[in-house]
């Protein structure tokens, strides 16, 4: 869980501030665990974790957080379906905020 909360803080760090209701740090810990969601999709259909690595490093995430976040959703949440993934990271998201 340490390595999530870490890439959790560093991409929070990433997602632009939008304006809306919800606090930025809500916003921040949806887009988080949306992008997560995404990876344990390309992880069930069976799309390389390398593939998916460099995606993310192309939308501009830094390489080391790139291998982290897919690597912790392919390896350490294997057995999680992709909207367990994304509960997960939410909820150490927002509990990482409070």
């Amino acid at each position: 869980m340490k390595m999530i909360k870490a890439m959790i803080v560093a991409l929070a760090l990433m997602v632009p501030t939008q304006v809306s209701a919800k606090s930025s740090v809500q916003v921040a810990c949806e887009n988080i665990s949306s992008v997560a969601f995404s990876i344990a999709e390309a992880r069930d259909n069976d799309i390389p974790i390398v593939i998916v690595q460099q995606v993310l490093v192309g939308k501009g995430l830094p390489y080391e957080v790139a291998v982290n976040l897919s690597s912790t959703v392919y390896y350490v949440l294997k057995d999680n379906t992709p909207d367990d993934v994304k509960v997960a990271f939410y909820s150490v998201c927002l509990g990482e905020a409070a």
